[in-house]
């Protein structure tokens, strides 16, 4: 899933960026001055996890951490023109 946010300015820019990395745990991909990108930096539920640990050995414990990190929600943060 993907959202996209509008900012006003640069600074705001910034401002918001540094929320989401600081408070929701997620990553700045990519910033090129007008427009940054963020993933969630996740890696699912722990009792999934643990499931998944014991029922498949461990091989799906790795399929499903592929499977959250491939689906990761990402933002858009973008400069209004």
């Amino acid at each position: 899933m993907s959202r996209v946010l509008t900012v006003s300015d640069r600074r705001e820019l910034e401002e918001t960026v540094d929320q989401y990395v600081a408070e929701r745990e997620y990553k700045l991909k990519t910033d090129d001055g007008t427009e940054a990108w963020l993933v969630d930096k996740g890696m699912g539920s722990f009792w999934w996890h643990l499931l998944f640990l014991f029922l498949t050995a461990g091989f799906g414990n790795v399929a499903y951490a592929a499977y959250v990190r491939w689906h990761a929600d990402s933002v858009k943060i973008e400069v209004d023109p």
